[in-house]
């Protein structure tokens, strides 16, 4: 049963996720508000009957701060839908084979229906090895590197949580025509960027190589720049959509982009106050992806059909 899970496609000027703000008494960005949307998303996934305890498992090597703020706030967000969530936390310099051990028993509990690595991990882990112990029907954050190959085809069972939030804030704007994609027994409407030119700022494995390969599955003309990219401007100039998920900062200047791009700060790569002036969409860091990237996380948790 196909059940609609759409993406808002309401008029702009009565968007409820959607903030102009004023520069010097003069309209300039819109700022997409993914914090707010993430709270609906949460909120209609709590309303869903639960016919039994589904869990969350967020694995966590090591002590890297950021690892262990990210895996608790999943976990906090998890059990307020009522689902059983676990951090599973292992010492830095416990053996590879025992880390992977743990996973295979989690793929073999009929309870867990979602498992993410938090990345980083230290050294000398091997990520490929410890990635690809993780159930393909279970790897909710779809970094196992079977289904990055299924997504990079076309053939996903998965959608990762980061290209669902960035598909979000981009149909937030009413720029685009909707399009209706299946997705985990819904109908998700998305923006049709068919023929779209797309910058995407860094290739890494959790934003720039799994979100250019859907957009390219999907029809858009997106391209990846890194730090070998020499004149960055020269391409952000003509992307009508600009996404940053480099993990540096500053890696864009207000003259890089034209006014009416779509600019979506993934990596916290951006000094907000540089670009708050521009006549721009504007998806910023904190408040945009990553209250979405969660919500979206949970979402696949909550409707895994495999479970």
């Amino acid at each position: 049963m196909q059940h609609s899970c759409q993406l808002p496609t309401i008029p702009l000027q009565m968007s409820l996720n959607l903030k102009t703000t004023w520069y010097n008494g003069c309209m300039a960005a819109h700022i997409l508000n993914g914090a707010k949307k993430a709270v609906s998303i949460l909120e209609s996934l709590d309303a869903q009957e639960k016919p039994f305890k589904k869990k969350l498992i967020s694995i966590v090597v090591g002590n890297d701060a950021s690892s262990h703020f990210f895996a608790d706030l999943k976990i906090k967000r998890a059990k307020q839908l009522g689902l059983l969530a676990e951090k599973s936390v292992f010492e830095e310099n416990l053996e590879q084979s025992k880390i992977i051990d743990s996973i295979q028993t989690f793929n073999d509990d009929p309870t867990v229906s979602g498992i993410v690595v938090q990345l980083p991990l230290p050294n000398p882990l091997h990520r490929h090895a410890i990635l690809s112990a993780v159930s393909t029907i279970k790897d909710v954050d779809c970094l196992n590197p079977q289904n990055v190959g299924s997504l990079l085809e076309g053939t996903y069972s998965f959608i990762s949580p980061v290209v669902l939030a960035v598909l979000d804030q981009i149909s937030e704007t009413n720029i685009f025509a909707p399009q209706k994609i299946p997705y985990l027994g819904h109908t998700f409407t998305v923006p049709n960027l068919t023929g779209i030119p797309i910058a995407i700022l860094g290739g890494g494995l959790l934003v720039g190589k799994p979100l250019c390969s859907f957009l390219i599955n999907r029809g858009a003309s997106a391209q990846i720049l890194n730090e070998h990219t020499n004149n960055i401007g020269s391409y952000t100039k003509l992307a009508k959509i600009v996404i940053t998920g480099t993990n540096s900062h500053d890696v864009l200047s207000s003259t890089d982009i034209k006014d009416g791009t779509v600019l979506i700060d993934v990596g916290n790569d951006i000094d907000k106050r540089t670009f708050i002036d521009r006549e721009i969409f504007f998806s910023t860091n904190p408040g945009g992806i990553g209250p979405l990237t969660v919500a979206y996380l949970l979402f696949n948790t909550f409707y895994n059909p495999n479970i």
